[in-house]
């Protein structure tokens, strides 16, 4: 997930388990919940003409790790 651009997406843990659109950046509308431990909710724009907005929910959230982008030093959390 990246919130600076908006997008986000999904990997599959494995090919048994493919999905559409798996690898591909979906545009991310709003996070509605995002805790660890916790489901979360997602508001999205998959592009569909008619469709405004979908949501998406999650599996618990297992962990929150801010990421650095290009040119920023990564953070150490120890």
């Amino acid at each position: 997930m990246n919130l600076d651009q908006r997008v986000f997406g999904r990997d599959s843990a494995s090919p048994d388990h493919d999905l559409r659109r798996d690898g591909d950046d979906v545009h991310l509308m709003a996070v509605i919940h995002c805790e660890v431990g916790e489901p979360m909710t997602l508001v999205i724009d998959l592009k569909i003409p008619g469709i405004d907005y979908t949501t998406r929910t999650t599996p618990p959230v297992v962990l929150i790790q801010p990421l650095s982008t290009v040119g920023e030093t990564p953070v150490d959390e120890n």
